[in-house]
């Protein structure tokens, strides 16, 4: 899921600054989820069915399983536009769940 800050790159409220009209900053945030995969179905159902289908939490994966690297970075939890996609899961601590913040450089 990707979030963009409230505050603007140039910091004002300006028409004809097109800095004022790009974020400070976007929040990146990921889960790991399992889903159940659609089977014996023509590929237009199974589209149907994954986007309908319920995302399940992984709270810990099995045993010998490599998690995927992931991105590192500091969240300084800025303000935010709110608004979430339906259903996306708490971040857990399960060794992948993260956020990041992606901040604009001058």
């Amino acid at each position: 899921m990707v979030k963009c800050s409230r505050a603007s790159f140039s910091g004002l409220d300006e028409d004809d600054n097109l800095h004022s009209y790009a974020p400070a900053f976007i929040k990146v945030s990921w889960r790991a989820v399992k889903i159940q995969k659609p089977t014996h179905c023509d590929p237009n159902v199974a589209k149907l069915r994954l986007r309908n289908s319920l995302k399940h939490v992984v709270n810990e994966f099995p045993k010998g399983f490599n998690v995927p690297a992931r991105p590192q970075g500091v969240v300084t939890n800025g303000l935010m536009y709110t608004g979430t996609i339906a259903g996306f899961p708490a971040l857990l601590g399960n060794g992948f769940d993260g956020d990041i913040e992606i901040h604009q450089q001058a």
